[in-house]
């Protein structure tokens, strides 16, 4: 959960709270953001969470997606 309060003023009526649903990851061999090989992990409406690489879609733990560097998030 992301909480967007301390960053805001005047947040009216319902709070800013977000929810992280998805993680972009750039693996790469040649720590540069120009080369290497990108996957993400996605939350579906259960809350299990599934590393995306191409073709291949494997369940994983919660704790792998959080031990991930990650390049971008998406939150609702």
């Amino acid at each position: 959960m992301l909480d967007m309060i301390p960053f805001m003023t005047g947040t009216g009526d319902i709070p800013p709270l977000y929810n992280l649903y998805a993680v972009v990851v750039h693996l790469d061999t040649l720590n540069a953001s120009f080369s290497g090989h990108y996957v993400s992990y996605v939350k579906d409406l259960q809350g299990n969470w599934f590393r995306i690489d191409d073709t291949e879609v494997q369940p994983v733990l919660v704790n792998q997606v959080m031990s991930e560097g990650a390049y971008i998030l998406f939150y609702t």
